[in-house]
């Protein structure tokens, strides 16, 4: 397997700090170890270039908020810049947990030391509540009554430091479990002699991203075909870590949609959603449409 060590060498010898058959400084080496970490650490920041999520919990206990980091309430290896998902979990019996930092449960070992473990769905009666996501401190701001102990439908989550917060609203009983989606650590090295332990699309970006890197640390014109190269070597990433989720439209813009902007059904027969008949469809042959207008529809969207 490739190590650290060896995507470093290849790296400067690409950037053009070394010749064929030269060797690395340790100066070269350490400066291009202390490159690759940052340059890794950028990549965490950016959805499309973590290619895992994982399913991180705890046991609700009534608070207003809940710690999220390394040994917090919420316990993962990282505290995370954000958190892609959110729900509660009620009923069934308790779920294992994906990241264990002591060792204690079985799993794929990653690169600083806990295990990964694969996505556990839960037990035959166990439910599970989408909780919705704020956006900003300004959104859970104007909750009024932050202290209501109610069936929860919303959570806002604060990256702070040391420690990020998760505060869900209303607040949960402890008969529950929050749960939120995170993206997994992408591995960083403690040691030159570590072996890289992720995906093969990601071989390439590593080293044409750092070969880039190393000439500008060193003064040196950037070679545009080291940037061309590493540039699609991350499009690469970026495609096959795509997920889209299906699109939700909030309860507010389905009021009522401005002429020239339509939604409903297109079909050969039956009512549409929004016309004033409170029926449904009843031609299922129909197809959705969004942002066309009733000129280019024929005139079947309501106004």
């Amino acid at each position: 397997m490739t190590t650290a060590r060896t995507l470093i060498s290849r790296a400067l010898r690409t950037a053009g700090v070394l010749g064929v058959g030269q060797n690395a400084a340790a100066e070269d080496i350490g400066e291009g170890f202390a490159l690759v970490n940052d340059m890794i650490a950028q990549w965490q920041a950016r959805r499309w270039l973590v290619f895992h999520l994982v399913d991180v919990w705890c046991q609700s206990t009534g608070s207003q908020a809940y710690t999220v980091g390394p040994g917090g309430d919420l316990d993962m290896p990282l505290r995370p810049n954000r958190i892609e998902g959110a729900f509660f979990r009620q009923g069934g019996s308790p779920t294992p947990h994906e990241f264990s930092l002591d060792g204690s449960e079985t799993g794929t070992d990653i690169a600083d030391g806990s295990n990964v473990l694969a996505v556990v769905g839960g037990s035959a009666n166990a439910i599970d509540w989408p909780l919705t996501l704020l956006e900003s401190r300004e959104d859970y701001n104007a909750i009024t009554m932050k202290g209501l102990p109610s069936f929860p439908s919303q959570a806002w989550y604060d990256p702070a430091m040391p420690f990020g917060r998760f505060y869900v609203w209303a607040l949960p009983a402890n008969i529950y479990e929050l749960h939120i989606s995170v993206r997994a650590p992408l591995q960083s090295f403690a040691n030159l002699s570590d072996n890289i332990l992720l995906p093969p699309e990601y071989m390439e970006a590593l080293h044409y991203n750092l070969a880039g890197r190393v000439q500008i640390a060193y003064g040196m014109e950037v070679n545009p075909g080291i940037v061309g190269i590493a540039s699609a070597a991350l499009a690469t990433i970026r495609a096959a870590n795509s997920q889209i989720p299906l699109m939700k439209m909030p309860s507010a813009v389905m009021g009522r949609w401005p002429r020239g902007v339509g939604i409903g059904w297109a079909g050969a027969g039956g009512s549409l959603p929004g016309s004033g008949t409170g029926t449904a469809p009843t031609d299922t042959s129909g197809f959705f449409i969004i942002g066309v207008s009733a000129l280019d529809s024929g005139g079947i969207l309501g106004p």
